[in-house]
């Protein structure tokens, strides 16, 4: 199925990187702007509050939605920013250094554990979906999907030989593409089961 999908191709790897990022950036954009106008509102209706299941202003007023004492999306915005700007030196042919491309990486599966995190707690705690943050969390996978196939060809993973080839034999075999797209699948499956009707 995904047998001659992105095989070995940096352009396709980095325009996806592009694209997820870019959208991770509008999502966070717009997250950071609705997180303002909560605070100087809290009853604020956003226009995302589409109903019980779909709900920005639900989610932005937990207080898992300022970590670090300020909106979560403050940070999207910087990180998305940082992605995107590594995408296009990609898509232009840069050579980016093995440590550099290595955190790159490593800033990309700490955004996802991340991002799974606050899927979870909507998903179980509060009990309310963001629409803008479910285009954050697949932006995120966007992102990592493209820096992890990268980084494996390219050996930026400081893997040992054996560790390596087995990584390297996963991305030929285009199964990295195929967890990814899994991830997807189950996420919305859950959503789905959950949620049902409510989403209409």
């Amino acid at each position: 199925m995904f047998s001659n999908f992105f095989k070995h191709d940096y352009s396709k790897v980095f325009s996806v990187m592009a694209v997820g990022a870019a959208l991770g950036l509008l999502a966070s954009f717009v997250l950071s702007v609705e997180a303002v106008e909560l605070a100087k509102n809290s009853n604020a209706v956003l226009p995302c509050d589409i109903n019980a299941a779909l709900s920005c202003g639900a989610v932005g007023k937990h207080d898992t939605a300022s970590i670090l004492g300020f909106p979560n999306a403050f940070i999207g915005v910087v990180s998305f920013s940082v992605m995107l700007t590594v995408a296009m030196a990609g898509l232009m042919g840069a050579k980016l250094p093995k440590m550099f491309m290595y955190l790159a990486w490593a800033g990309g599966m700490l955004g996802f554990v991340a991002a799974t995190w606050m899927f979870l707690v909507s998903y179980l705690v509060i009990g309310t979906l963001c629409p803008w943050c479910l285009i954050t969390d697949i932006a995120v996978l966007g992102v990592l999907w493209a820096l992890t196939r990268y980084n494996i060809l390219e050996n930026n993973l400081y893997a040992s030989k054996k560790i390596q080839k087995k990584l390297s034999q996963i991305v030929k075999k285009n199964y990295d593409t195929v967890a990814f797209v899994s991830i997807i699948f189950v996420a919305i499956l859950a959503i789905i089961i959950k949620f049902g009707s409510q989403l209409l």
